[in-house]
Formats: C-alpha cells, sequence, structure tokens
C-alpha cells in the first residue's frame, strides 16, 4: 500500500498486525516465563521498520523514530 501512497491505509494495518504480534509474544513470555525484552522477532522488527517508513512519508519523525527503534530491538 504505501508503494500506492496510502499511507494511511498502511499504517492502520501495519498497526493491526504489530498489535496482534505483540499479543503473542506476550502470551509466549507469559506461557515459557521468558522476559519479554529477551524475545527476539525479526519478523516483528520488520513490521516495526515498515511502520517506520510509512510514518517517515507521512512527516510524523517522533513515530517514525520510536517505530525504527523498536525494530532494532527485536532483530536477533
Amino acid at each position: 500500500m504505501s508503494d500506492r501512497f496510502s499511507y494511511k491505509e498502511a499504517e492502520e494495518v501495519l498497526n493491526e498486525v504489530v498489535s496482534i504480534a505483540e499479543d503473542l509474544r506476550a502470551a509466549h513470555a507469559t506461557a515459557y516465563g521468558c522476559n519479554l525484552d529477551n524475545i527476539t522477532d525479526n519478523k516483528l522488527g520488520a513490521c516495526y521498520g515498515t511502520l517506520g517508513q510509512v510514518h517517515a512519508f507521512q512527516g510524523n519523525k517522533e513515530d517514525a523514530e520510536i517505530s525504527f527503534k523498536w525494530a532494532i530491538s527485536l532483530f536477533s
């Protein structure tokens, strides 16, 4: 969607995917007694990176930086 400049739609889809993935990640941490900060997830990191790009394309620097920092923290 971002290749068609449909940034709002791309943001909505990515926010939904990120929300679901974060819930699964939290459930995983709880089920296995892991610290959530120690669970990496390259696919979720890629979603956050793409969300950061969408924010940047829209001129939303603050949200872009937040998304990129989350992305970096999730890569193994």
